[in-house]
């Protein structure tokens, strides 16, 4: 890791966590739960967590959490305390929203996830005055997650803009609704999303499908736009992630034959490879291969936990030696 560069993860929505494991879920019915535990999250709060792992270096990393100003000494605190991170927040007047998961003995999962209220102008102005003071010259910055409802598309580009001005090394954002339309056209080094995001980002009707050469084309027709990031990274599920780039599509997957541990939770998969491909970016030999297999690998060592900033840094590591690339044909 450069001896200088900081992590800085975004997250204008965070949450606080509980997984409760029970038998089975069955709407109406009423059961027994095991609560398993609540953590601080939200996207950007358990991609600094799984970045702080695969570093060794967490004082390197910096959660930013707009949360409710009553909870906030419960992320410092906690986060320092489960990941030796740093929590920066900016307060807001109301309460952080709770995320609930319940896991089921047959390994499916529901989750119940709650909203925060909408931002007033004076909350906008104060985070983006507190951003701007935040972010340094060589941060590596990513802002994740969604925006609470009733944020401006105009306060989403803002905080893309500043995170430039500001002399950030890299952006990257791992975004959804208003927040991946602002990311799409902020000069990113990396936009990353799911099928389902990405298709709807290129108004493709439907999750974007990796078998299908006419939206491949699309895709790549996507970075002549204004404002394009230079990578797009779209992860897969099972079937891994694609990163495109201007003149080609990469498709990354672990073989199935070294999956062999159990499955104990999906959530907190697509922050883990978020969280891989700022692994790459503060390795100055990680090329745009390593990126991908970075991303996939740690997508797949954390369904072996059901804490969703949790990571094993050793399967992180075997899973990059056992993910494929192959580049794919665009037309």
């Amino acid at each position: 890791m450069n001896s200088t560069a900081r992590v800085l993860t975004l997250t204008l929505h965070p949450a606080i966590d509980r997984v409760v494991k029970i038998n089975v879920m069955q709407p109406g019915g009423t059961f027994d739960g095991t609560p398993l535990m609540t953590l601080p999250a939200g996207k950007g709060v358990n991609t600094a967590r799984v970045v702080g792992a695969l570093t060794g270096a967490p004082e390197r990393v910096v959660a930013v959490a707009w949360a409710g100003e009553t909870e906030a000494s419960f992320f410092v605190s906690k986060l320092r305390e489960l990941s030796g991170i740093t929590c920066s927040v900016c307060p807001r007047p109301t309460v952080t929203r709770f995320a609930q998961t319940y896991l089921e003995a047959g390994g499916s999962e529901t989750h119940i996830k709650e909203g925060m209220a909408a931002p007033s102008a004076l909350e906008r102005r104060e985070f983006l005055a507190f951003w701007r003071k935040t972010v340094r010259a060589g941060d590596v910055v990513a802002v994740c997650g969604s925006s609470p409802k009733g944020t401006s598309l105009a306060f989403l580009k803002s905080v893309f803009e500043i995170a430039h001005e500001r002399g950030a090394s890299a952006v990257v954002a791992d975004t959804n609704g208003a927040a991946l339309e602002a990311a799409a056209v902020s000069r990113l080094a990396v936009l990353k999303g799911n099928a389902l995001e990405i298709g709807a980002l290129l108004q493709l009707g439907e999750p974007f499908n990796v078998t299908d050469r006419v939206q491949r084309r699309s895709l790549l027709d996507f970075f002549s736009r204004k404002g394009a990031p230079e990578k797009v990274l779209i992860t897969l599920g099972g079937n891994g992630a694609l990163l495109a780039l201007r003149d080609r599509i990469l498709h990354g997957r672990i073989d199935p034959e070294h999956f062999t541990q159990r499955i104990v939770s999906t959530t907190g998969c697509g922050d883990a490879a978020t969280a891989g491909v700022l692994w790459n970016l503060l390795d100055p030999r990680g090329d745009d291969e390593l990126m991908l297999k970075r991303a996939v690998a740690c997508g797949g060592a954390k369904t072996f936990s059901a804490d969703p900033g949790a990571i094993s840094l050793k399967y992180a590591r075997r899973f990059v030696r056992y993910c494929f690339t192959k580049r794919l044909d665009a037309l």
